[in-house]
């Protein structure tokens, strides 16, 4: 280029730093770390989309995306709430929530479902029984644990449609609780889960209730069972637990959580 011909019109860059141009950039970028913080992922479509979509489409995604999780935060902190002050009625209400965060652990009806658990509370028990059939898996769980907490007896039935989910850690939790609660009557259905369920984890879990439920039949089936899972599976005290009970003879009874 000769010294005479025009420079060429300098394009915006977000590291231009000459003026209104450098401020602006740093406006953005702040915008996107804000967005990252607020929003996770979405932060990466925002990007993408300031280079290929209108500007105003932008912005408005992005103050929908935030304010989205806005709301499920703060629903999130109701049900805490509710806990704290132990108000099982607000906590059966909130099992009606719509609301959803941006991954399967933020759905707020799950939350809800665990802190009835933590309550004890048996007016929580038919509310939740209709959470097992619940189009989330999540929720699902949350409401098989729940009712498992409660001890519900009442629930046999729902807990062992839940034994047929399509979900494996629904069915888990469901042989888990069935053996918690004592259901003997669900003996045959853990029977027939621990022949044909094609989940090894689940299948533990299956046997270990029906040694719990004083099934002598089934205690042959233990170590089969164990050695279908991994070794860390196998490692857990409990599981551990499970098997020297075996070996002895001895009768097993329910594993403590933590948080019992």
């Amino acid at each position: 280029m000769s010294p005479q011909e025009p420079y060429p019109p300098r394009r915006f860059s977000v590291g231009n730093r000459d003026g209104a141009p450098g401020v602006l950039g740093f406006v953005i970028i702040g915008a996107f770390l804000f967005t990252w913080w607020e929003v996770g992922w979405w932060a990466l479509l925002i990007l993408l989309g300031f280079f290929f979509l209108p500007r105003f489409l932008l912005f408005s995604g992005a103050f929908i995306a935030v304010g989205g999780r806005r709301e499920v935060n703060a629903q999130l902190m109701r049900v805490a709430r509710l806990e704290n002050e132990r108000n099982v009625v607000g906590l059966i209400n909130m099992l009606d929530s719509e609301v959803r965060g941006a991954t399967k652990y933020s759905i707020v009806r799950d939350h809800a479902a665990s802190a009835l658990a933590r309550l004890r509370d048996p007016r929580a028990i038919p509310y939740l029984v209709n959470l097992v059939h619940d189009q989330e898996e999540m929720v699902r769980m949350g409401a098989v644990t729940a009712l498992g907490a409660l001890k519900a007896k009442d629930a046999e039935g729902a807990l062992l449609e839940a034994l047929r989910d399509r979900a494996p850690i629904v069915r888990y939790v469901a042989a888990d609780v069935l053996g918690r609660i004592g259901a003997h009557d669900a003996i045959p259905s853990l029977r027939k889960a621990l022949d044909t369920d094609p989940d090894p984890e689940v299948r533990l879990a299956t046997v270990e209730s029906l040694v719990l439920l004083g099934d002598r039949e089934s205690r042959n089936r233990v170590p089969d069972a164990l050695k279908a899972v991994s070794w860390r599976a196998r490692s857990n005290p409990r599981r551990r637990r499970l098997r020297e009970a075996v070996e002895t003879g001895e009768p097993l009874t329910p594993w403590i959580r933590p948080t019992e």
